[in-house]
Protein backbone atom coordinates (compact mmCIF):
# COMPACT_ATOMS: atom_id res chain seq x y z
CA UNK A 1 0.00 0.00 0.00
CA UNK A 2 1.01 3.10 -1.22
CA UNK A 3 0.33 6.18 1.01
CA UNK A 4 -0.29 9.83 -1.31
CA UNK A 5 -1.34 13.26 0.28
CA UNK A 6 -4.87 13.07 1.31
CA UNK A 7 -5.59 9.94 -0.44
CA UNK A 8 -4.69 6.12 0.30
CA UNK A 9 -4.57 4.11 -2.76
CA UNK A 10 -5.24 -0.09 -1.96
CA UNK A 11 -3.41 -2.48 -5.11
CA UNK A 12 -7.66 -3.44 -5.68
CA UNK A 13 -8.44 0.52 -5.79
CA UNK A 14 -10.11 1.40 -9.41
CA UNK A 15 -7.68 3.04 -10.40
CA UNK A 16 -8.96 3.51 -13.79
CA UNK A 17 -11.62 5.61 -12.28
CA UNK A 18 -8.37 8.59 -12.58
CA UNK A 19 -8.02 9.86 -15.86
CA UNK A 20 -4.21 9.49 -17.10
CA UNK A 21 -3.61 13.33 -15.99
CA UNK A 22 -4.38 12.95 -12.58
CA UNK A 23 -2.11 10.12 -11.81
CA UNK A 24 0.33 12.05 -13.17
CA UNK A 25 0.12 14.70 -10.84
CA UNK A 26 -0.11 12.31 -7.65
CA UNK A 27 2.59 9.69 -9.46
CA UNK A 28 5.09 12.10 -7.19
CA UNK A 29 6.26 10.78 -3.77
CA UNK A 30 5.06 12.18 -0.54
CA UNK A 31 7.01 15.04 0.65
CA UNK A 32 8.36 16.13 -2.94
CA UNK A 33 6.74 18.75 -5.39
CA UNK A 34 6.97 18.55 -9.17
CA UNK A 35 10.01 21.01 -10.72
CA UNK A 36 8.65 22.40 -13.75
CA UNK A 37 11.15 24.56 -16.23
CA UNK A 38 9.08 28.10 -17.73
CA UNK A 39 9.40 27.99 -21.53
CA UNK A 40 9.31 31.51 -23.13
CA UNK A 41 9.43 32.46 -26.75
CA UNK A 42 9.27 35.59 -28.84
CA UNK A 43 8.61 35.58 -32.27
CA UNK A 44 10.97 37.29 -35.07
CA UNK A 45 8.42 40.04 -36.02
CA UNK A 46 6.52 41.06 -32.40
CA UNK A 47 8.56 44.33 -31.64
CA UNK A 48 12.05 42.80 -30.51
CA UNK A 49 13.73 45.62 -28.83
CA UNK A 50 10.85 47.57 -28.20
CA UNK A 51 8.46 48.11 -24.83
CA UNK A 52 6.32 45.47 -26.88
CA UNK A 53 8.94 42.80 -26.64
CA UNK A 54 8.84 43.15 -22.48
CA UNK A 55 5.22 43.03 -22.35
CA UNK A 56 4.58 40.20 -24.27
CA UNK A 57 7.51 38.36 -21.75
CA UNK A 58 5.84 39.35 -19.35
CA UNK A 59 2.46 38.66 -19.79
CA UNK A 60 3.93 34.64 -20.93
CA UNK A 61 5.49 35.15 -17.91
CA UNK A 62 2.92 36.25 -15.63
CA UNK A 63 0.00 33.53 -16.95
CA UNK A 64 2.46 30.47 -16.57
CA UNK A 65 3.04 31.58 -12.89
CA UNK A 66 -0.14 31.74 -12.10
CA UNK A 67 -0.69 28.68 -13.84
CA UNK A 68 1.89 26.61 -11.56
CA UNK A 69 0.90 27.59 -8.35
CA UNK A 70 -2.60 26.89 -9.17
CA UNK A 71 -1.24 23.09 -9.57
CA UNK A 72 1.28 23.70 -6.98
CA UNK A 73 4.19 22.92 -8.92
CA UNK A 74 7.34 24.61 -8.07
CA UNK A 75 8.81 27.23 -10.63
CA UNK A 76 11.84 26.16 -12.16
CA UNK A 77 14.52 27.47 -14.57
CA UNK A 78 12.91 29.96 -17.20
CA UNK A 79 14.04 29.28 -20.85
CA UNK A 80 13.90 31.98 -23.07
CA UNK A 81 14.28 31.97 -26.72
CA UNK A 82 14.30 35.78 -28.59
CA UNK A 83 14.02 36.47 -32.18
CA UNK A 84 13.50 32.53 -32.72
CA UNK A 85 10.70 30.94 -34.87
CA UNK A 86 9.31 27.58 -33.84
CA UNK A 87 9.36 26.63 -36.88
CA UNK A 88 12.12 24.47 -37.41
CA UNK A 89 14.36 26.17 -39.78
CA UNK A 90 16.36 28.00 -37.06
CA UNK A 91 17.91 26.03 -33.98
CA UNK A 92 16.15 27.27 -30.61
CA UNK A 93 19.31 27.31 -27.79
CA UNK A 94 17.00 27.63 -25.45
CA UNK A 95 14.21 24.90 -25.87
CA UNK A 96 17.50 22.25 -26.59
CA UNK A 97 18.83 23.23 -23.48
CA UNK A 98 15.45 22.68 -21.66
CA UNK A 99 15.08 19.31 -23.28
CA UNK A 100 19.18 18.56 -21.76
CA UNK A 101 17.92 19.27 -18.76
CA UNK A 102 15.09 17.57 -18.59
CA UNK A 103 16.79 14.61 -19.42
CA UNK A 104 19.42 15.53 -16.65
CA UNK A 105 16.76 15.52 -14.26
CA UNK A 106 17.13 18.89 -13.28
CA UNK A 107 12.97 19.53 -14.27
CA UNK A 108 9.87 17.41 -14.06
CA UNK A 109 7.81 19.17 -16.58
CA UNK A 110 7.77 22.07 -18.83
CA UNK A 111 5.17 24.76 -18.87
CA UNK A 112 4.26 27.42 -21.35
CA UNK A 113 1.96 30.05 -22.63
CA UNK A 114 0.47 28.34 -25.50
CA UNK A 115 1.33 24.87 -27.59
CA UNK A 116 2.48 26.90 -30.55
CA UNK A 117 5.33 28.27 -28.28
CA UNK A 118 6.92 24.98 -27.95
CA UNK A 119 6.44 23.57 -31.27
CA UNK A 120 5.00 23.76 -34.73
CA UNK A 121 6.13 20.73 -36.93
CA UNK A 122 5.33 17.34 -36.13
CA UNK A 123 8.63 15.85 -35.81
CA UNK A 124 9.04 18.43 -32.88
CA UNK A 125 5.72 17.22 -31.38
CA UNK A 126 6.74 13.27 -31.86
CA UNK A 127 10.07 13.75 -29.79
CA UNK A 128 7.82 15.63 -26.90
CA UNK A 129 5.01 12.42 -27.09
CA UNK A 130 8.03 10.02 -26.95
CA UNK A 131 9.53 11.85 -24.09
CA UNK A 132 6.01 11.45 -22.47
CA UNK A 133 5.88 7.99 -22.80
CA UNK A 134 9.21 6.84 -22.04
CA UNK A 135 10.32 9.60 -19.17
CA UNK A 136 7.08 10.70 -17.77
CA UNK A 137 7.48 14.13 -19.13
CA UNK A 138 4.43 16.42 -18.21
CA UNK A 139 3.58 19.11 -20.48
CA UNK A 140 1.04 21.93 -19.27
CA UNK A 141 0.09 25.09 -21.07
CA UNK A 142 -2.14 27.83 -19.94
CA UNK A 143 -4.73 27.80 -22.81
CA UNK A 144 -5.70 24.07 -23.12
CA UNK A 145 -5.68 21.24 -20.81
CA UNK A 146 -4.87 18.79 -23.85
CA UNK A 147 -2.95 15.24 -21.88
CA UNK A 148 -0.13 13.89 -24.04
CA UNK A 149 -0.32 10.66 -21.68
CA UNK A 150 -3.56 10.07 -23.52
CA UNK A 151 -4.47 8.74 -27.07
CA UNK A 152 -7.05 11.43 -27.26
CA UNK A 153 -4.74 14.06 -26.06
CA UNK A 154 -2.29 12.92 -28.67
CA UNK A 155 -4.14 12.76 -31.32
CA UNK A 156 -5.83 16.33 -30.38
CA UNK A 157 -1.82 17.88 -30.34
CA UNK A 158 -1.38 16.08 -33.51
CA UNK A 159 -4.47 17.66 -35.22
CA UNK A 160 -3.45 21.22 -33.92
CA UNK A 161 0.34 20.99 -35.00
CA UNK A 162 -0.79 19.81 -38.39
CA UNK A 163 -3.27 23.22 -38.91
CA UNK A 164 0.21 25.10 -37.13
CA UNK A 165 2.41 23.33 -39.89
CA UNK A 166 0.03 24.27 -42.91
CA UNK A 167 -0.43 27.56 -41.49
CA UNK A 168 3.17 27.95 -41.81
CA UNK A 169 3.30 26.52 -45.52
CA UNK A 170 0.64 29.33 -46.68
CA UNK A 171 2.76 32.05 -44.75
CA UNK A 172 6.14 30.81 -46.39
CA UNK A 173 4.14 30.58 -50.05
CA UNK A 174 2.78 34.13 -49.22
CA UNK A 175 6.04 35.25 -48.35
CA UNK A 176 7.79 33.76 -51.30
CA UNK A 177 5.70 35.86 -53.61
CA UNK A 178 5.92 38.94 -52.16
CA UNK A 179 9.28 38.94 -52.29
CA UNK A 180 8.83 37.59 -55.97
CA UNK A 181 7.27 40.59 -56.76
CA UNK A 182 9.53 42.84 -54.49
CA UNK A 183 12.33 41.58 -56.97
CA UNK A 184 10.79 42.22 -60.14
CA UNK A 185 9.85 45.55 -59.25
CA UNK A 186 13.34 46.05 -57.80
CA UNK A 187 12.31 46.70 -54.23
CA UNK A 188 14.81 45.77 -51.60
CA UNK A 189 13.88 44.08 -48.14
CA UNK A 190 16.79 44.10 -45.98
CA UNK A 191 15.31 43.49 -43.08
CA UNK A 192 16.59 45.87 -40.41
CA UNK A 193 19.79 45.58 -41.54
CA UNK A 194 21.00 48.11 -43.73
CA UNK A 195 23.90 47.87 -46.65
CA UNK A 196 27.35 49.34 -46.33
CA UNK A 197 26.76 53.04 -48.29
CA UNK A 198 22.99 53.31 -48.03
CA UNK A 199 20.50 53.64 -45.53
CA UNK A 200 17.12 51.36 -44.64
CA UNK A 201 15.28 54.09 -47.13
CA UNK A 202 17.99 53.14 -50.15
CA UNK A 203 19.39 56.66 -49.54
CA UNK A 204 23.40 57.46 -49.83
CA UNK A 205 25.31 57.45 -46.44
CA UNK A 206 28.19 60.10 -48.07
CA UNK A 207 30.92 59.44 -45.98
CA UNK A 208 30.76 55.81 -46.85
CA UNK A 209 29.68 56.18 -50.58
CA UNK A 210 32.90 58.29 -50.99
CA UNK A 211 35.36 55.95 -49.69
CA UNK A 212 33.39 53.00 -51.51
CA UNK A 213 34.24 55.31 -54.60
CA UNK A 214 37.66 55.64 -53.75
CA UNK A 215 38.26 52.15 -53.05
CA UNK A 216 36.75 51.26 -56.66
CA UNK A 217 38.93 53.29 -58.32
CA UNK A 218 41.66 52.22 -56.58
CA UNK A 219 41.71 48.99 -57.13
CA UNK A 220 40.74 49.80 -60.86
CA UNK A 221 43.98 51.15 -60.83
CA UNK A 222 46.09 48.45 -59.90
CA UNK A 223 45.25 48.99 -56.05
CA UNK A 224 44.41 46.30 -53.74
CA UNK A 225 41.59 45.33 -50.82
CA UNK A 226 44.06 45.46 -48.03
CA UNK A 227 44.93 49.22 -49.35
CA UNK A 228 41.29 49.63 -49.30
CA UNK A 229 40.19 48.03 -45.66
CA UNK A 230 43.11 50.28 -44.40
CA UNK A 231 41.43 53.34 -45.77
CA UNK A 232 37.90 52.29 -43.94
CA UNK A 233 39.61 51.67 -40.50
CA UNK A 234 41.84 54.41 -40.59
CA UNK A 235 38.56 56.39 -41.03
CA UNK A 236 36.66 55.13 -38.32
CA UNK A 237 33.87 53.84 -40.85
CA UNK A 238 32.81 50.01 -39.56
CA UNK A 239 30.72 47.40 -40.87
CA UNK A 240 26.62 47.50 -40.19
CA UNK A 241 27.68 44.82 -37.73
CA UNK A 242 29.70 47.35 -36.03
CA UNK A 243 33.16 45.57 -36.73
CA UNK A 244 36.28 46.65 -37.99
CA UNK A 245 36.68 45.85 -41.74
CA UNK A 246 38.89 42.78 -43.24
CA UNK A 247 39.48 41.85 -46.87
CA UNK A 248 36.34 39.05 -47.41
CA UNK A 249 33.94 41.29 -46.18
CA UNK A 250 35.16 44.08 -47.91
CA UNK A 251 35.47 41.26 -51.56
CA UNK A 252 31.65 40.81 -51.01
CA UNK A 253 30.44 44.45 -50.35
CA UNK A 254 32.24 45.36 -53.32
CA UNK A 255 31.17 42.23 -55.71
CA UNK A 256 27.21 42.70 -55.08
CA UNK A 257 25.22 44.33 -57.81
CA UNK A 258 23.40 46.42 -54.80
CA UNK A 259 26.17 49.05 -55.17
CA UNK A 260 25.65 49.75 -58.55
CA UNK A 261 21.71 49.94 -57.67
CA UNK A 262 21.08 46.55 -59.53
CA UNK A 263 19.73 43.82 -57.62
CA UNK A 264 19.39 39.67 -58.43
CA UNK A 265 16.71 38.18 -60.35
CA UNK A 266 15.41 34.80 -61.17
CA UNK A 267 18.42 33.47 -59.19
CA UNK A 268 19.24 29.84 -60.00
CA UNK A 269 21.64 27.35 -57.76
CA UNK A 270 23.96 24.99 -59.75
CA UNK A 271 25.05 22.17 -58.32
CA UNK A 272 28.27 20.85 -58.86
CA UNK A 273 29.19 17.04 -59.06
CA UNK A 274 29.64 16.43 -55.44
CA UNK A 275 25.99 17.70 -55.26
CA UNK A 276 26.82 21.19 -53.14
CA UNK A 277 25.89 24.53 -54.58
CA UNK A 278 28.98 25.38 -57.47
CA UNK A 279 27.78 28.52 -58.30
CA UNK A 280 24.91 31.03 -58.96
CA UNK A 281 22.99 32.38 -62.22
CA UNK A 282 20.79 35.30 -62.35
CA UNK A 283 19.61 38.30 -64.48
CA UNK A 284 19.86 42.05 -63.04
CA UNK A 285 17.48 44.51 -62.60
CA UNK A 286 17.20 47.80 -61.75
CA UNK A 287 16.74 48.60 -58.12
CA UNK A 288 14.57 51.18 -56.31
CA UNK A 289 17.33 52.65 -54.03
CA UNK A 290 20.42 55.11 -54.99
CA UNK A 291 23.43 53.91 -56.85
CA UNK A 292 26.70 54.01 -54.82
CA UNK A 293 28.91 53.28 -57.90
CA UNK A 294 28.36 54.09 -61.57
CA UNK A 295 26.98 50.82 -63.22
CA UNK A 296 29.85 50.81 -65.48
CA UNK A 297 32.46 51.65 -62.91
CA UNK A 298 31.08 48.29 -60.61
CA UNK A 299 31.06 46.29 -63.57
CA UNK A 300 35.01 47.34 -64.19
CA UNK A 301 35.39 47.06 -60.25
CA UNK A 302 34.28 43.06 -60.92
CA UNK A 303 36.11 42.97 -63.66
CA UNK A 304 39.25 43.27 -62.02
CA UNK A 305 38.73 41.53 -59.02
CA UNK A 306 37.86 38.30 -60.89
CA UNK A 307 41.04 38.86 -63.01
CA UNK A 308 43.55 36.39 -61.25
CA UNK A 309 47.13 37.14 -60.77
CA UNK A 310 46.49 40.67 -60.72
CA UNK A 311 49.41 42.95 -59.46
CA UNK A 312 49.75 42.97 -55.48
CA UNK A 313 51.94 45.54 -54.07
CA UNK A 314 53.87 44.72 -51.33
CA UNK A 315 53.24 46.73 -48.33
CA UNK A 316 56.46 47.68 -46.76
CA UNK A 317 58.58 50.79 -46.23
CA UNK A 318 59.40 51.17 -49.45
CA UNK A 319 57.07 51.82 -52.82
CA UNK A 320 57.90 48.87 -54.87
CA UNK A 321 56.62 50.81 -57.87
CA UNK A 322 57.87 48.35 -60.95
CA UNK A 323 56.99 45.34 -59.10
CA UNK A 324 55.74 42.88 -61.25
CA UNK A 325 56.12 44.92 -63.98
CA UNK A 326 59.60 44.45 -65.06
CA UNK A 327 61.12 41.25 -66.77
CA UNK A 328 64.37 39.08 -66.80
CA UNK A 329 66.08 39.27 -70.09
CA UNK A 330 67.57 35.50 -69.12
CA UNK A 331 64.54 33.63 -67.93
CA UNK A 332 61.25 36.17 -69.30
CA UNK A 333 60.01 35.37 -65.69
CA UNK A 334 58.85 39.10 -63.79
CA UNK A 335 61.18 40.75 -61.16
CA UNK A 336 59.54 41.78 -57.69
CA UNK A 337 60.50 44.13 -55.02
CA UNK A 338 62.43 42.83 -52.05
CA UNK A 339 64.98 43.78 -49.59
CA UNK A 340 68.78 42.34 -49.72
CA UNK A 341 71.24 42.80 -46.92
CA UNK A 342 74.65 43.32 -48.02
CA UNK A 343 77.62 43.14 -45.77
CA UNK A 344 79.92 46.23 -45.26
CA UNK A 345 83.34 46.22 -45.03
CA UNK A 346 83.33 47.26 -41.33
CA UNK A 347 81.34 44.05 -40.88
CA UNK A 348 78.07 45.58 -40.70
CA UNK A 349 74.94 44.15 -42.61
CA UNK A 350 73.14 46.93 -44.81
CA UNK A 351 69.31 46.61 -46.27
CA UNK A 352 68.45 47.64 -49.36
CA UNK A 353 65.88 47.84 -51.67
CA UNK A 354 65.94 46.33 -54.91
CA UNK A 355 64.33 44.32 -58.11
CA UNK A 356 65.12 40.50 -58.51
CA UNK A 357 63.78 38.28 -61.24
CA UNK A 358 62.25 35.00 -59.41
CA UNK A 359 64.99 32.87 -60.39
CA UNK A 360 68.12 34.95 -59.70
CA UNK A 361 69.38 35.88 -62.82
CA UNK A 362 69.27 39.85 -62.71
CA UNK A 363 69.05 41.95 -59.78
CA UNK A 364 68.78 45.61 -59.71
CA UNK A 365 68.94 48.84 -57.38
CA UNK A 366 65.30 50.12 -56.91
CA UNK A 367 66.12 53.75 -56.85
CA UNK A 368 67.71 54.38 -59.77
CA UNK A 369 65.23 51.53 -61.68
CA UNK A 370 62.53 53.84 -60.33
CA UNK A 371 63.94 57.21 -61.48
CA UNK A 372 64.53 55.84 -64.91
CA UNK A 373 61.42 54.19 -65.88
CA UNK A 374 59.85 57.37 -64.52
CA UNK A 375 61.99 60.17 -66.32
CA UNK A 376 61.29 58.02 -69.60
CA UNK A 377 57.53 57.58 -68.52
CA UNK A 378 56.70 61.39 -68.15
CA UNK A 379 58.67 62.19 -71.25
CA UNK A 380 56.15 59.70 -73.27
CA UNK A 381 53.48 61.47 -71.96
CA UNK A 382 54.65 64.47 -73.28
CA UNK A 383 54.82 62.67 -76.94
CA UNK A 384 51.28 61.73 -76.69
CA UNK A 385 49.63 63.48 -79.77
CA UNK A 386 46.38 65.27 -78.51
CA UNK A 387 44.15 64.10 -82.01
CA UNK A 388 45.05 60.86 -81.23
CA UNK A 389 43.85 61.04 -77.68
CA UNK A 390 40.72 62.50 -79.36
CA UNK A 391 40.62 60.01 -81.93
CA UNK A 392 40.41 57.29 -79.76
CA UNK A 393 38.20 58.58 -76.76
CA UNK A 394 35.73 58.91 -79.73
CA UNK A 395 35.72 55.31 -80.65
CA UNK A 396 35.70 54.62 -76.66
CA UNK A 397 32.75 57.00 -76.50
CA UNK A 398 31.18 54.76 -79.23
CA UNK A 399 31.98 51.59 -77.71
CA UNK A 400 30.64 52.84 -74.25
CA UNK A 401 27.24 53.61 -75.97
CA UNK A 402 27.36 50.17 -77.52
CA UNK A 403 27.60 48.43 -74.30
CA UNK A 404 24.49 50.59 -72.95
CA UNK A 405 22.30 49.40 -75.85
CA UNK A 406 23.16 45.73 -75.24
CA UNK A 407 22.40 45.74 -71.48
CA UNK A 408 19.10 47.87 -72.80
CA UNK A 409 18.08 45.08 -74.94
CA UNK A 410 19.03 42.73 -72.28
CA UNK A 411 16.51 44.42 -69.99
CA UNK A 412 14.09 44.61 -71.72
CA UNK A 413 14.16 41.58 -73.80
CA UNK A 414 13.68 39.94 -69.96
CA UNK A 415 11.04 42.67 -69.08
CA UNK A 416 9.22 40.94 -72.25
CA UNK A 417 9.53 37.60 -70.77
CA UNK A 418 8.65 38.41 -67.32
CA UNK A 419 4.76 40.27 -68.89
CA UNK A 420 4.10 36.79 -70.91
CA UNK A 421 1.20 34.99 -70.13
CA UNK A 422 2.17 32.29 -67.42
CA UNK A 423 2.23 29.44 -70.01
CA UNK A 424 4.28 31.30 -72.66
CA UNK A 425 7.22 32.43 -70.20
CA UNK A 426 10.54 30.72 -70.61
CA UNK A 427 11.70 28.82 -67.86
CA UNK A 428 15.41 29.71 -66.08
CA UNK A 429 17.21 26.82 -67.86
CA UNK A 430 15.82 27.85 -71.33
CA UNK A 431 16.91 31.46 -70.79
CA UNK A 432 20.54 30.40 -70.06
CA UNK A 433 21.21 29.93 -73.33
CA UNK A 434 20.61 33.66 -74.32
CA UNK A 435 21.79 35.17 -71.18
CA UNK A 436 25.37 33.24 -72.23
CA UNK A 437 25.11 34.79 -75.42
CA UNK A 438 24.72 38.10 -74.58
CA UNK A 439 27.21 37.86 -71.25
CA UNK A 440 30.20 36.50 -74.54
CA UNK A 441 29.01 39.96 -76.47
CA UNK A 442 29.15 42.18 -73.00
CA UNK A 443 32.80 40.74 -72.48
CA UNK A 444 33.70 41.48 -76.11
CA UNK A 445 32.70 45.10 -75.64
CA UNK A 446 34.28 45.15 -72.02
CA UNK A 447 38.04 44.20 -73.42
CA UNK A 448 37.55 46.40 -76.44
CA UNK A 449 37.00 49.11 -73.41
CA UNK A 450 39.61 48.29 -71.13
CA UNK A 451 41.97 48.71 -74.20
CA UNK A 452 40.71 51.79 -75.08
CA UNK A 453 40.51 53.20 -71.52
CA UNK A 454 44.11 54.23 -71.55
CA UNK A 455 43.74 57.01 -73.43
CA UNK A 456 41.70 58.49 -70.57
CA UNK A 457 44.75 59.00 -68.31
CA UNK A 458 46.16 61.69 -70.14
CA UNK A 459 44.76 64.86 -71.45
CA UNK A 460 47.07 67.36 -73.20
CA UNK A 461 45.98 70.99 -73.42
CA UNK A 462 45.82 72.44 -76.66
CA UNK A 463 46.92 75.98 -77.53
CA UNK A 464 44.56 78.69 -75.77
CA UNK A 465 43.69 75.70 -72.85
CA UNK A 466 44.09 76.10 -69.69
CA UNK A 467 47.82 74.44 -69.01
CA UNK A 468 49.39 76.31 -71.81
CA UNK A 469 51.07 79.52 -70.42
CA UNK A 470 51.50 82.64 -72.23
CA UNK A 471 54.86 81.79 -74.04
CA UNK A 472 53.66 78.40 -75.55
CA UNK A 473 55.40 75.90 -73.61
CA UNK A 474 53.45 72.94 -71.66
CA UNK A 475 52.97 73.01 -68.09
CA UNK A 476 52.73 70.27 -65.71
CA UNK A 477 49.17 69.24 -66.36
CA UNK A 478 49.09 66.76 -63.46
CA UNK A 479 51.81 66.13 -60.41
CA UNK A 480 53.20 62.82 -60.33
CA UNK A 481 54.52 62.84 -56.86
CA UNK A 482 50.57 63.05 -55.54
CA UNK A 483 49.34 60.34 -57.34
CA UNK A 484 48.76 57.48 -55.26
CA UNK A 485 51.00 54.18 -56.45
CA UNK A 486 48.50 52.40 -57.79
CA UNK A 487 48.10 55.24 -60.19
CA UNK A 488 51.24 55.24 -61.13
CA UNK A 489 51.78 51.65 -62.38
CA UNK A 490 48.58 52.09 -63.66
CA UNK A 491 50.51 54.84 -66.30
CA UNK A 492 53.85 52.68 -66.63
CA UNK A 493 51.63 49.54 -67.72
CA UNK A 494 50.00 51.91 -70.04
CA UNK A 495 52.92 53.61 -71.61
CA UNK A 496 55.27 50.64 -71.89
CA UNK A 497 54.28 47.39 -73.48
CA UNK A 498 57.83 45.61 -71.73
CA UNK A 499 60.40 46.95 -69.31
CA UNK A 500 63.38 44.15 -69.94
CA UNK A 501 66.59 44.31 -67.10
CA UNK A 502 69.89 43.27 -69.01
CA UNK A 503 72.05 40.11 -67.03
CA UNK A 504 75.26 42.19 -66.60
CA UNK A 505 78.71 41.31 -64.44
CA UNK A 506 78.70 41.14 -60.60
CA UNK A 507 80.11 44.57 -59.58
CA UNK A 508 78.84 46.47 -63.06
CA UNK A 509 78.42 49.94 -63.07
CA UNK A 510 75.41 51.52 -63.28
CA UNK A 511 74.03 51.98 -66.72
CA UNK A 512 70.23 53.30 -68.06
CA UNK A 513 71.11 51.00 -71.48
CA UNK A 514 70.86 47.59 -68.87
CA UNK A 515 67.07 49.02 -68.47
CA UNK A 516 65.03 48.03 -72.37
CA UNK A 517 61.72 50.09 -72.55
CA UNK A 518 59.84 48.63 -75.33
CA UNK A 519 56.79 51.74 -76.26
CA UNK A 520 53.04 50.52 -76.50
CA UNK A 521 51.20 52.08 -79.44
CA UNK A 522 48.93 54.23 -78.51
CA UNK A 523 48.10 56.23 -81.79
CA UNK A 524 45.53 54.54 -84.29
CA UNK A 525 44.38 55.35 -87.26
Amino acid sequence: MIRWPFLTLHPIFPARCLNAWTLNQLAVPYGTMTTSAVYLRISKDKGLGTESEGHAVDRQRKDIHKMLKARNWEIGTEYLDNDVSASGKVPRPAYQQMLADFEAGKIDAIAAWKLDRLWRRPKELEHIIELVEKSSLTVATTDSDIDLATPTGRTMARILTTFAQDELDKRSARQKARFAQDREAGHHHWRGRRPFGLTLEGKLVKEEAVAIQEIADSIINDGTISAGVTLLNERGLKTTFGDQWQRQPLRRTLMHPRLAGLRKHNVEVIKGKDGEPDKETYELIKGNWEAVLEEDQWRSLVARLETKGRPKPKQTDYEYLLSGLLTCEVCKDKAYGRKTRRKQKDGSYKESPIYRCTNGHVSKMLYPTDDYVILRTLERILEIKPEAVEVDKQALSTLRQKRATELKFWADWLEEDATADPEDRMKPSEIRPYRQSHEARLRDIESKIAELEKVSLVRLPEIGEEGMNPEGELEMVFDWDKLSIEKRRRMVSLMWKTITLKAVGKGARWDNANIVMIPRELARS
